[in-house]
């Protein structure tokens, strides 16, 4: 079985790539914690497991932890911490045949039965659960798509 690891650097906003950042600047989140990361991988599909007392290397001795992905035989690392950062930075990143999980970008959320729509301002879906940390909540949004999974990698906004 593959692990592979993601560090909160990767997805940590306040650092440059040289640092440790490996995802574009829009996606990236100030201080990004393990609970998140790992909360975000087991909503994008994959078994996630926290070691807290451990520090990335590039950052000396401050121990922020990391995650470990254990399921993803065949996926590149790329593509886990692509889709887990799209989950914690507030952008549609798991869609089922009619459930979609969208996270907030701030500390605000539309109430439940919003409809939400996304750029192109095409109807998502309506939000029917809000759930997760209160600092930046994830959305449980009904989707009637014809291809959900496109919705994966969107940013969706309250009608």
């Amino acid at each position: 079985m593959v692990e592979n690891v993601i560090w909160p650097a990767y997805l940590d906003a306040d650092l440059s790539r040289t640092d440790g950042r490996r995802v574009p600047a829009d996606i990236a989140v100030p201080e990004p914690t393990v609970d998140e990361i790992a909360e975000a991988a087991g909503q994008v599909g994959y078994d996630a497991v926290i070691e807290r007392d451990v520090a990335y290397p590039r950052e000396g001795y401050e121990e922020r932890g990391r995650v470990l992905i254990k399921n993803a035989d065949g996926d590149a690392k790329n593509d886990i911490v692509q889709a887990v950062a799209a989950y914690v930075a507030g952008q549609v990143v798991r869609a089922t045949s009619s459930l979609a999980v969208a996270r907030s970008s701030d500390d605000t959320y539309p109430d439940l039965g919003t409809e939400l729509i996304d750029e192109d301002l095409d109807d998502v879906g309506t939000v029917v659960d809000v759930f997760g940390p209160v600092e930046r909540p994830y959305l449980a949004v009904t989707t009637e798509a014809d291809n959900p999974a496109m919705l994966v990698g969107r940013t969706v906004y309250a009608r």
